[in-house]
């Protein structure tokens, strides 16, 4: 008979042995040992060892779902070894490697905030070579995001990978790097730009965003030449070019004299001009003045003359309209209404010079 229990409880008592084995790490116990001869004992011990084999497969689960890597680790410190491009990256964090892709998530900074040096905090998923695949990557606050303005100088590199400055501080792009408002090709010396992104440890900028911002000058048309539309001239000392491109408001490109108050918006270009986008003529004209007489002191040759009027220099250029007459019939004696704008050395730069008809 107690061979037959024996053949009988041998699945249930190979649970409990297993179970007490594992729990204990001792014989059995007197209970257990006493369901191998009672079998009206045996069908709690049974369960008793079902449930400690299960649980111990749940921990072996856990275990398996640990090595699979299924588990986020977290990692700390400076990166190093930076290789790749934005977002697929590879490099070393804590004596750990670390790659990232196109799901990984970066928080408080940009894909191109990570750089050699760069405080980050990464999770992701650790690999069967010991290497860790970022899901997240946090950059530490250390490299603030910070703006700068102003005019680009000391331009290098090529696009997309520039490095210029601006008011002093140094600035270099990528190709993740957002052109606003233009191309990378935009980016020339003396262009003024608008400059967002975060500082490295060297206390250059990376730049995520660089908004290349348009001139705006005003002031009164000096040193015109050309023929529209194709015109350049100063204001207030800076050199201005007009193209087919150029738009020209409260008013036509023809407008555009010396003496003629304008405001103009443009990019900067290499050379230090502004190449205009825009150029608006002050069509308020009430600032002209009006002087009609003889005409004294005649120098110069056509189109450009100097004389006196009404003890008021007048001066014209190619651009001055000659009415009731050409300009070769200006002469001393000769009577003539001028209108135009007066200089800052006190002389009137003639827009216009009506010739008196003799009737």
């Amino acid at each position: 008979m107690m061979k037959h229990y024996g053949i009988t409880l041998s699945a249930f008592a190979l649970a409990a042995l297993a179970a007490g084995c594992s729990n204990s790490g001792s014989n059995l116990s007197p209970t257990s040992a006493s369901s191998l001869s009672d079998p009206s004992r045996s069908s709690g011990s049974a369960s008793s060892g079902s449930n400690a084999v299960s649980a111990a497969q749940q921990n072996s689960n856990a275990q398996q779902q640990n090595s699979n890597g299924e588990h986020h680790d977290e990692l700390h410190g400076v990166v190093s070894g930076l290789s790749g491009s934005c977002p697929n990256l590879a490099f070393t964090l804590d004596g750990t490697a670390v790659t990232t892709n196109s799901s990984t998530v970066f928080e408080d900074g940009p894909c191109t905030a990570i750089q050699n040096g760069t405080k980050i905090d990464v999770k992701g998923a650790k690999q069967p070579n010991g290497s860790v695949v970022a899901s997240e990557v946090e950059t530490e606050n250390g490299h603030s995001k910070v703006e700068v303005e102003g005019d680009v100088s000391g331009l290098g590199g090529a696009c997309p990978n520039l490095t210029f400055m601006v008011n002093g501080t140094a600035v270099t792009t990528n190709n993740s790097t957002d052109f606003e408002d233009g191309s990378c090709s935009g980016i020339q010396n003396n262009t003024r730009v608008e400059v967002e992104g975060l500082k490295q440890p060297d206390g250059s900028v990376l730049a995520s965003q660089v908004e290349i911002e348009e001139v705006k000058l005003e002031g009164m048309v000096a040193g015109l030449s050309g023929v529209c539309p194709n015109l350049t001239f100063t204001v207030n000392g800076s050199p201005v070019t007009t193209n087919s491109s150029t738009k020209f408001d409260e008013g036509h490109c023809a407008d555009v004299q010396n003496g003629e108050e304008v405001e103009v918006k443009g990019l900067r270009q290499p050379n230090g001009s502004v190449l205009a986008r825009k150029v608006e003529v002050d069509d308020d004209h009430d600032k002209e003045v009006e002087i009609a007489g003889s005409v004294s002191a005649l120098s110069g040759a056509c189109p450009t003359l100097t004389f006196t009027l009404k003890g008021k220099t007048v001066v014209t250029t190619s651009l001055t309209k000659f009415d009731d007459g050409l300009c070769s019939g200006v002469q001393n004696g000769v009577k003539v209404e001028v209108k135009g704008l007066t200089q800052s050395n006190g002389s009137v730069l003639a827009r216009k010079v009506e010739l008196d008809d003799h009737d």
